[in-house]
């Protein structure tokens, strides 16, 4: 019971938003709290309206309040999601740093939430260009730069 924490209403806050602490809520966000500390990615599986977005973003929302050294992108797929607009958004959130090094602004860390993963749009060859750039990033933690057709 002392992980769950006391609502308190705000009168300024829409319907929309409101989140209710519970110990499932609290489980899930602290499933994602370890793999953020590990700098690990963490998947979300489940059908239409269990709250996935809400947990996340609730998560977020906490790190936020909680430590300035976080900053956080929101990423929303949908039909329109190619490769090229993924890694535009992905490399307009962060600077570079060094040679091929890049990160968020200063020395904070960021996560990204990339919501509706199954929404991009599938090729003539049953492909996602979008997850396949996501599973790259993920599997050999770079990316390619299109330009000077290098890695980055």
């Amino acid at each position: 019971d002392n992980y769950v924490k006391e609502y308190r209403p705000l009168a300024e806050q829409m319907y929309q938003n409101i989140v209710i602490s519970n110990i499932d809520l609290e489980r899930q966000k602290y499933i994602i709290k370890l793999h953020v500390a590990r700098k690990k990615p963490c998947l979300f599986v489940g059908v239409a309206g269990t709250g996935k977005t809400t947990v996340i973003k609730d998560y977020l929302a906490d790190m936020k309040a909680a430590s300035e050294d976080f900053v956080n992108l929101n990423i929303n797929n949908n039909n329109y999601t190619s490769s090229f607009a993924l890694q535009a958004i992905i490399m307009g959130a962060l600077d570079k740093r060094s040679g091929r090094t890049f990160g968020p602004p200063g020395n904070k860390k960021c996560v990204f939430f990339i919501d509706d993963l199954n929404m991009p749009y599938v090729d003539t060859y049953d492909t996602q260009s979008a997850i396949m750039l996501l599973t790259q990033m993920i599997t050999y933690a770079q990316i390619y730069n299109r330009e000077a057709l290098e890695d980055k």
